[in-house]
Formats: C-alpha cells, sequence, structure tokens
C-alpha cells in the first residue's frame, strides 16, 4: 500500500511542478554532439585465440623446461603465471611481462579451457622461473595479425607431476 501512495505522490509532485513553470519560451534543445566514428589506423588488431594457442602450445617445451628448474630447486613449486604479451603487425612479441590482478577489461576471450582459469594470479614463487617463461613468450613467432598488434594475457598454470 505505501508504495502505490508513494508512487502516487511522484506523480502529483512532477504534474504541479510541470504547471508552475514559467510560460516564456524556452531555447530548443541543444542537439547532440555527434559520434567521432573511431580512427581505423588505431583498432586493434585480431588473431584468432585458438592460433595463438597452438604457438603456445608448439613452443611449451621450453616453458616446461623453465618450471623443472625451479622444480630442480623446490620439488613443492606450484602455481600460476599469467603473462601479457604484445603480438605486433608482423608477427613478433614486442612487448611481455607476468600481470597479477588483471582487469577483466584487458583480458581477451579465451579458449574454454583456458577460460575456466582465473587469469589473474598472485606473484609466482620462484622469479627466476617466471623471467624464464616470460622470456620465452617473447621469442615466440605468430602469422602477422589482421589489421593492428594485439594483446594478449595467458595463463599456465605449473604444478609437479604426482
Amino acid at each position: 500500500m505505501i508504495s502505490v501512495r508513494m508512487k502516487a505522490l511522484a506523480c502529483g509532485a512532477a504534474i504541479a511542478v510541470a504547471s508552475c513553470a514559467s510560460a516564456e519560451s524556452r531555447p530548443p534543445p541543444t542537439p547532440p554532439t555527434p559520434r567521432r566514428m573511431p580512427d581505423p589506423s588505431k583498432v586493434r588488431g585480431r588473431l584468432p585465440p585458438e592460433l595463438i594457442q597452438k604457438v603456445v602450445r608448439d613452443n611449451f617445451a621450453g616453458m616446461r623446461a623453465c618450471y623443472e628448474e625451479g622444480l630442480a630447486r623446490d620439488r613443492t613449486l606450484a602455481g600460476k603465471i599469467s603473462t601479457k604479451f604484445v603480438i605486433d603487425r608482423d608477427g613478433a612479441v614486442s612487448t611481455a611481462a607476468e600481470i597479477h590482478d588483471a582487469p577483466p577489461s584487458e583480458l581477451p576471450s579465451l579458449p574454454k579451457e583456458l577460460a575456466d582459469h582465473e587469469t589473474s594470479s598472485p606473484r609466482f614463487p620462484d622469479p627466476k622461473v617466471t623471467a624464464c617463461v616470460v622470456a620465452r613468450f617473447r621469442a615466440l613467432k605468430f602469422p602477422p595479425p589482421e589489421g593492428r598488434e594485439v594483446t594478449v594475457v595467458y595463463p599456465i598454470i605449473f604444478q609437479p607431476e604426482e
């Protein structure tokens, strides 16, 4: 009952304000500012996620070797390294770095098996392994993307075999 009465009062108040408005003519409303289309030279490129995943998997042995060096130091070493890298117009990786707590807007749509895992992560416990894995990402070569460069966040979970 109370909510109905409140709505009726709000409606009555709006009518009263409108009827009290000045009878003078008002200038016409300013038309909305036209929206500019993005500059095509600033639109980012595209590379199918399946292709990115294939290139990483084809080169995973080197990343696994980085982890195995860490396992030699600590038999319980485990965790996730999320690497953010940029593939330039030639298909080379121009920058790569480990990331932590990536905002959702920076995360690409990933294949289902990767999307099931969070893509942000706490710092990996062994910085030498992290540096080695990031260096392996920098060495990757991809086909040239459509358009401009492509930014990717790629998580890898490392854990000892049981």
